[in-house]
């Protein structure tokens, strides 16, 4: 059972986080919504539907290719760290992290492979729209890599800036 200081200590973090978060998703709603006038106001019809296409199929494709290891490793790690099974971690997030590799390096090749097919069924067609879709088969190893290894950081609230003036990142 928590005593009286402890409980104070965790509600206090719970709050804190909780602001944190909410500060996050106001300016994560705030840049959306800035980037949708931007690229509507500057860019032609056609070409900012193209945009907007990709970016939807690639945040579709990204949380597809992480195989769901990221809310696997937010369950069972902190578990593992109360029940104080820290030898049970490492599997986990090798567990969590190999499949999403995979499975993404494989998602990306073939949009690499099949990009002119994949741009015609998205309606992006010609040399752009499937040079798109080739740079972001690149791209997708590398944002399911982050969107995994963030709920590492995550689980165990590790989460921090990562300016060079962090102590915490530096010590």
């Amino acid at each position: 059972l928590f005593r009286s200081n402890d409980t104070q200590r965790h509600l206090s973090q719970v709050a804190r986080g909780g602001v944190l978060g909410l500060v996050g998703a106001a300016a994560s709603a705030i840049a959306g919504f800035v980037l949708v006038l931007v690229v509507t106001n500057t860019f032609p019809t056609d070409t900012a539907g193209v945009f907007f296409t990709l970016t939807s199929g690639f945040l579709v494709l990204s949380a597809l290719a992480t195989l769901g290891g990221e809310t696997g490793l937010a369950r069972f790690l902190l578990r593992y760290e109360v029940e104080g099974r820290a030898g049970d971690i490492p599997p986990t997030i090798r567990t969590a992290v190999r499949p999403a590799a995979l499975g993404s390096l494989a998602l990306g090749a073939v949009m690499v492979v099949l990009a002119e097919p994949i741009a015609g069924v998205l309606g992006v067609t010609g040399a752009p729209g499937v040079t798109s879709v080739r740079v972001l088969g690149l791209l997708l190893p590398f944002a399911t890599a982050l969107t995994v290894l963030l709920a590492v950081t995550r689980s165990f609230g590790l989460m921090a800036p990562t300016d060079r003036k962090s102590t915490r990142l530096n010590s």
